[in-house]
This record gives C-alpha cells, structure tokens and sequence, in this order.
C-alpha cells in the first residue's frame, strides 16, 4: 500500500529516492542488523539500488516513518507476500533512539487499520526472531495470535497471524 497515513505524532509515507542516506543508517542499525540482518548497504549506490529494488516489486511496499512536528525519519513500516507464507507480512524497524516511546505500535497499528479498512485481504502475518521480545509483544499488543515457530536462515522464528474474516463477523 501505497499511500500518506497520518497519526498524532507520525507520518507514514512511500519509500522514496530521497530517502537514500535514512535507508543507510536504518539498514546499519544494531536493530536490524541483529534481527533482520546485513543487507550490505553502505553507501549512496547500494541504498539507491535497494530503494529500487522495493519499487520494482509489485508485492513489497515500504514506508518511512517520520515525526510529523520535524519530519524527522525515524523507522519504517512494510508489507511483504513471501513465497513461504499465505498471507502478506507486516513488518517495521525503528532508529534504536526512537524505541521504547511508543512509535512502533502507533505506526504499525495505523498501517494495519488502512489495510484492514481497504478490506483486499483475508488475513496478514508477522514473524520475528524467537528472541526478539519487544516484536513479539508489539504482535500480540495488535491483536495478532501465535501460530507456530519456524526456522528460517538458521534461526528460530514465532508467526503470528489475524485473520481478518473473524474481524469483519465479529
């Protein structure tokens, strides 16, 4: 999805070029080095040819999060159909310095309710590192449930899921 969602506090708009230098520091964060891994971005060429790759996909959209007062870019909100799931992934990553205050789960549940109020899909997922606590609680905290655990590149990982047909019947 593609497309300005404002909260209180935040903007969240499409991934663009100009973003380059954001994707550098985010993609080099401790975060998503540990939990999501190296991508090897490291300079203007590889995050031009990251953000490019994004945009040739027709099943990956990502979005930069920003302060709506500064405009400051603090994280990132995407969806993702992977081949080894059913349904799309939800996933975020935040600047270390902006965790803990609450901005994840305020981008990620204004994500979630545009796509749940466009009514295209039939449920999303989430999964993160087995480890990765505060994700899994942020999971939980939007109303997504545990399915199983999996492995996936020699780590141990939780999905968790929401169906939204129960959504629409309840």
């Amino acid at each position: 999805m593609y497309k300005l969602i404002e909260t209180p506090r935040l903007t969240i708009a499409p991934l663009k070029e100009a973003d380059w230098s954001f994707i550098i520091e985010l993609l080099n964060s401790e975060g998503w080095l540990r939990f999501i891994g190296d991508k090897g971005v490291r300079d203007q060429a590889a995050a031009l040819a990251y953000i490019r790759n994004i945009h040739s996909s027709e099943t990956s959209f990502f979005n930069v999060v920003r302060i709506k007062d500064t405009e400051q870019s603090i994280g990132m909100v995407s969806l993702m159909k992977r081949d080894f799931l059913d349904w799309p992934d939800i996933g975020y990553a935040l600047l270390p310095e902006f965790e803990g205050k609450g901005y994840a789960f305020e981008a990620v549940k204004a994500y979630l309710d545009e796509l749940l109020e466009e009514k295209k899909l039939a449920g999303i997922t989430a999964f993160a590192s087995s480890d990765n606590l505060s994700s899994i609680r942020l999971m939980e905290r939007l109303g997504l449930h545990f399915k199983y655990t999996f492995e996936r590149e020699g780590e141990n990982c939780s999905l968790y899921a929401l169906e939204v047909s129960l959504l629409v019947l309840s």
